[in-house]
C-alpha cells in the first residue's frame, strides 16, 4: 500500500513540475517587459494596488506560510519595474476618481500584518527610492509573535489548505482561538524568529514617522470578519481602531480586511466604525472600462513569494486572473 501511495505522490509531483515549467515558459514569453507593457496599454489599467505581506533576506530558508515571504531581490525588482508604467501614489489616493484622468495609471504599495522583515527590509528600501507605502497593522499583535498561519505551516510543504479552512471557519481566524483548536486537534505549533514574526511596536512607530509611509488598520486580532457576529465584529473593528490609534495616533482611517474576507454586515460596521475605505486582498487592477470599485471592497493584487516578475506583469495587465 505504501509503494502505491509513493508512486501516486511521485506522479503528482512530476505533474506539478511540468505545469510549473510550462507556466514559466508562458510567463517569460508574453510577460517580458516589452510585451507586458504593450498588453497593459491595450487593457488600460488605471489603478493597481499591490498587497505584500513579508519581505525576507535572500539567504533565509523559507519557513512558515511560504507564499507570504517574498525574497528581497524579487521585491527590489518589482520596485524597479513599477515606475516604468505607473505613477506611485499613497493607497488613500489610488481610487480617487478626480485623479483618474491622467495619462499614466497609478499604483500603490501596501503591506499587511507588519512583519519584522517588511519593517526592517522593505520599508527602508521603499523610503530610499522616495516611494509612498501603507502598512496595515494588527492592533492586538505582540512584539515578536509568530502568527498562527506560520506556526501551523509544515516546514516542507507550507500551510495545509484543510488546516487553513478549518482555522478560518471554526477558529474564525482568531489567533488564540486557532491555537486552542490546534492543541485540541494535536496539530504541531512551531515558533519562528527573525524576519518571520511580528515586528516590535517600537520599530513600527519608527517606520510610521518615515517620509511617505502611512499606517492603517488590519483589525484588532486579525479575525475573519466574514463569519463574526455583530458583537465580535464591533470589537474587531471599532475597539481595534481605538487601540491602534493609542499607539499610532496618525493611523489613517483605512482598513485591510484580514484574509481579504468581509460580508455585507462587516462592511456596514466598518462604515459605522468610522473607516473611510477598506481593501480586499484580491480583485487585481482596476481598468478604465471597469465600474467604480465599492468603497469598502477596493481591489488589490496579492503578490505571493512564488510569483515571477513576468507573472506579476501579466496579472497586472489582467491576463492571468485578477
Amino acid at each position: 500500500m505504501r509503494s502505491t501511495k509513493t508512486a501516486v505522490e511521485a506522479s503528482l509531483e512530476q505533474s506539478r513540475s511540468v505545469r510549473k515549467a510550462a507556466k514559466a515558459i508562458v510567463e517569460s514569453t508574453i510577460g517580458s517587459r516589452g510585451a507586458a507593457r504593450h498588453l497593459a496599454t491595450l487593457l488600460e489599467p488605471r489603478v493597481l494596488v499591490l498587497a505584500f505581506h513579508n519581505v525576507i533576506p535572500d539567504a533565509e530558508v523559507p519557513r512558515g506560510d511560504r507564499s507570504l515571504h517574498l525574497p528581497f531581490s524579487r521585491f527590489r525588482a518589482i520596485l524597479d519595474w513599477l515606475p516604468e508604467l505607473y505613477d506611485l501614489v499613497p493607497a488613500g489616493d489610488a481610487f480617487d476618481h478626480t485623479m483618474m484622468s491622467g495619462s499614466r495609471p497609478r499604483a500603490a504599495i501596501t503591506f499587511d500584518d507588519a512583519y519584522a522583515g517588511a519593517i526592517s527590509l522593505a520599508i527602508p528600501e521603499v523610503v530610499r527610492r522616495g516611494l509612498p507605502a501603507t502598512i496595515f497593522v494588527i492592533a492586538g499583535a505582540r512584539d515578536g509573535q509568530t502568527f498562527w498561519w506560520d506556526s501551523l505551516s509544515d516546514p516542507d510543504v507550507g500551510l495545509s489548505s484543510r488546516v487553513r479552512n478549518m482555522a478560518l471557519s471554526e477558529g474564525r481566524g482568531h489567533e488564540e482561538t486557532v491555537r486552542s483548536m490546534a492543541r485540541a486537534n494535536g496539530w504541531k505549533l512551531r515558533d519562528l524568529n527573525g524576519p518571520f514574526v511580528a515586528a516590535n511596536w517600537e520599530d513600527i512607530v519608527a517606520s510610521s514617522e518615515l517620509p511617505g509611509i502611512d499606517v492603517a488598520h488590519h483589525s484588532c486580532m486579525h479575525s475573519n470578519a466574514a463569519v463574526l457576529d455583530r458583537t465580535n465584529l464591533l470589537s474587531e473593528l471599532k475597539s481595534g481602531r481605538r487601540e491602534l490609534e493609542k499607539k499610532l495616533p496618525q493611523a489613517r482611517p483605512w482598513l485591510a480586511w484580514p484574509y481579504g474576507r468581509s460580508s455585507a454586515r462587516a462592511r456596514a460596521i466598518a462604515m459605522e466604525s468610522g473607516y473611510e475605505m477598506a481593501f480586499r486582498v484580491d480583485g487585481g487592477a482596476l481598468r478604465a472600462t471597469d465600474p467604480p470599485a465599492p468603497r469598502f471592497r477596493l481591489p488589490r493584487l496579492n503578490v505571493p513569494s512564488g510569483l515571477s516578475l513576468e507573472g506579476l506583469r501579466l496579472r497586472a495587465a489582467g491576463l492571468l486572473g485578477r
